[in-house]
């Protein structure tokens, strides 16, 4: 715009621009971190990134002048939960004994935990119950939600595989001779020890 002698007020009134919905993730902040030294040098700068699983990450490198940043980084390898096909599979009615919290054991069908337990324990774990030693393990209680650490023997006299030092799980679990009790084993991943659910059906 031009002016020149006489020129006295001019009101300029200028729209602004619409601006562009950027279109991102729910929660656009997904990369955090705190500055090093080396990020804080405006010569030279390294962002090391890692993904939330697997521990997998990727290093960026970079210094004056550099602009855009191509990061891809991979997503880690799920591994894949190793569990009996079946959740369900050791199952028995207890015996007056089972719900006897003074026995302090219950008793399991060796067959079914053969099939269905056994090939799912860590290999230190299997290694011990097959000398002859109890291992303990952790037993949840599905009905009630909670957690015990109760010891997994072998029974030569019967011969068969049983629980021991029940007294709290047999007495909070309201143990009735008759009713059917049912467990499944479960194991995140290769390194986790696993656990053992059970529930009581009414």
């Amino acid at each position: 715009m031009e002016g020149g002698r006489g020129a006295r007020d001019i009101d300029l009134n200028i729209s602004a621009p619409e601006r562009e919905e950027v279109q991102g993730a729910p929660n656009p902040w997904t990369i955090r971190k705190k500055l090093s030294n080396t990020v804080a040098n405006p010569n030279k700068w390294v962002f090391r990134f890692t993904t939330m699983e697997g521990g997998r990450g990727a290093t960026i490198e970079g210094g004056r002048g550099v602009r855009d940043i191509d990061l891809n980084i991979p997503a880690p390898e799920r591994e894949e939960v190793q569990v009996a096909p079946n959740p369900w599979t050791i199952k028995k009615k207890l015996s007056n004994s089972d719900a006897n919290p003074d026995r302090c054991e219950i008793i399991l069908p060796i067959r079914q935990v053969k099939e269905h337990l056994l090939p799912f324990l860590l290999q230190d774990k299997l290694d011990i119950l097959q000398s002859g030693r109890p291992i303990l393990i952790n037993v949840i209680n599905d009905d009630i939600m909670k957690a015990y650490r109760i010891k997994l023997g072998f029974k030569n006299s019967s011969p068969s595989y049983m629980l021991q030092e029940t007294r709290g799980l047999v007495t909070e679990g309201n143990f009735i001779a008759g009713k059917e009790i049912k467990f499944r084993w479960t194991r995140v991943n290769q390194e986790e020890e696993g656990e053992l659910h059970f529930t009581l059906l009414p």
